[in-house]
């Protein structure tokens, strides 16, 4: 957030998106070189972290929500600490155990992660 030449408060706010599964998109009608627990393990890393990627991009709303929020009540001269606390737990809700859903999720994808890595280093072995 930022004041411009008019006194004006403005947020800044830059936010890539990008669909991060085109490869395994356009690549699902292969899964079956796998063997079934392999395809099983790619399946459930990719599902795994689309998710979170989903959830990230969930929470991005709510901060821009609140960014909103708190500009307002800027141009308003009506910020109230109080309200804003009241009204940042009704959109961000409870973010101590969100949080910790974050970090589970993201330490889950990583061992998954390493999973896939070690199905696809042993089959580039077979080729090469």
């Amino acid at each position: 957030m930022k004041v411009n030449n008019n006194g004006q408060y403005v947020l800044e706010r830059l936010a890539i998106t990008q669909d991060y599964f085109t490869v395994y998109t356009a690549n699902a009608n292969r899964i079956d070189l796998f063997d079934i627990e392999e395809a099983k393990i790619i399946v459930t890393f990719y599902t795994t972290a689309k998710g979170f990627i989903d959830t990230l991009n969930a929470w991005d709303k709510c901060i821009e929500k609140y960014d909103n929020m708190v500009l307002e009540s800027m141009m308003n001269k009506t910020f109230n600490e109080h309200e804003v606390n009241e009204r940042i737990n009704n959109i961000l809700g409870d973010v101590p155990v969100q949080y910790a859903v974050i970090l589970e999720h993201q330490t889950l994808i990583f061992g998954q992660l390493e999973a896939v890595k070690s199905i696809l280093q042993k089959r580039v072995k077979q080729f090469f």
